[in-house]
């Protein structure tokens, strides 16, 4: 109201100017200095009235437009959802200006910051002055479950020269307790398979990781291979280690198999032996005739016989052969009183 009487009081002063020469209230011939200079007046206070219902800037008198800034953030800060001990939620925001005047971002604040804060305990520098549909740098918030567990809340506030100013977000999250454990797989998430000929060595390659929290405890892993088939050996590599957060170990089973091999003949040249002694036995109970020597020849013979039959006997060895199938196997990961196993499959041909 006060402007508008103003500005009427404005305008009938700049009319009795115009008007103040001529007895009829008819034009002025010659007086046109008192219009103009009513005219200035008038933007003047047209351009003050302006600066203070946006809450702009000032201007010292002179006729600028600067528009309206609008604060914007994308996305909203809000629930960060559900994470594990020791695990972290990271969201990114930026702030825009979708408005038509320039405002400056001057703080970032959290009520508490124990639970959310900046990335890596980081503040963002304030990116000063934002002007109309342009946007402030990335920045990353961190939820972060350490202590405390259950619904977590903080205040994120954001303070600027707007006239909406503070900006206050209520940021939530749920935090729960992690029993320490962990898991095995191959790298690649596929089945462990392997196929190999008789009297190859299959190699299994895997890796075990933890849930956060086990390795803080001081967690360690032992290995065991089990269901490896006849004349073949399993066996992890290593056996044993430390398994820290955040870094998977890995270890790679191998499985030795037998192949088929000739058969030992240690035997049949022991009877070689016996026939080379008793050739001059017979020789000799030849020559002499002697009954007694004749009967010990024939004896001795045929044992010879009996030990050469067929080249084969007692005297022969055979080396045990892993037979062709597919095999499954286990190895098994534990840690004092939590234990995993995984399964592995081998094609033997």
């Amino acid at each position: 109201m006060k402007f508008t009487f103003l500005a009427l009081l404005l305008i009938c002063s700049v009319s009795c100017l115009a008007q103040s020469n001529h007895p009829f209230g008819g034009p002025a011939a010659s007086q046109p200095a008192p219009a103009k200079v009513a005219k200035l007046e008038l933007v003047a206070l047209s351009a003050a009235y302006t600066a203070r219902t946006t809450g702009s800037r000032s201007f010292a008198g002179q006729s600028v437009n600067v528009g309206s800034p609008v604060f914007q953030i994308s996305p909203a800060p809000g629930d960060f959802g559900p994470a594990g001990q020791l695990e972290d939620v990271f969201k990114d925001f930026t702030v825009t200006n979708v408005g038509t005047g320039p405002f400056t971002i001057t703080g970032f604040t959290f009520a508490s910051g124990v639970d959310f804060s900046f990335n890596l305990g980081g503040i963002p520098g304030t990116p000063g002055i934002v002007q109309p549909g342009q946007s402030s740098p990335v920045f990353r918030i961190c939820f972060h479950i350490g202590l405390n567990f259950g619904h977590l809340t903080d205040t994120f506030t954001i303070t600027d020269d707007t006239t909406t100013s503070p900006h206050v977000f209520q940021l939530t999250g749920f935090g729960f307790r992690t029993a320490p454990d962990f898991n095995m797989s191959t790298p690649d998430g596929s089945p462990a398979l392997a196929t190999i000929t008789a009297g190859q060595t299959a190699s299994f390659n895997l890796l075990v990781a933890s849930l956060p929290g086990f390795g803080t405890g001081g967690g360690s892993i032992n290995l065991s291979c089990s269901g490896a088939p006849t004349a073949a050996s399993c066996s992890p590599n290593p056996s044993f280690f430390a398994l820290p957060d955040n870094n998977p170990g890995v270890f790679v089973v191998t499985v030795g198999t037998t192949s088929a091999a000739a058969p030992t003949v240690a035997g049949n040249y022991r009877s070689l032996w016996w026939s080379v002694l008793a050739l001059p036995a017979i020789v000799l109970t030849r020559r002499r005739r002697s009954p007694l020597l004749v009967v010990l020849g024939i004896l001795l013979c045929g044992g010879v016989m009996v030990s050469c039959g067929g080249g084969s006997g007692s005297g022969t060895t055979q080396k045990s052969v892993t037979p062709p199938g597919t095999y499954s196997m286990t190895v098994t990961a534990s840690s004092g009183s939590i234990s995993h196993a995984f399964p592995m499959t081998l094609v033997v041909k």
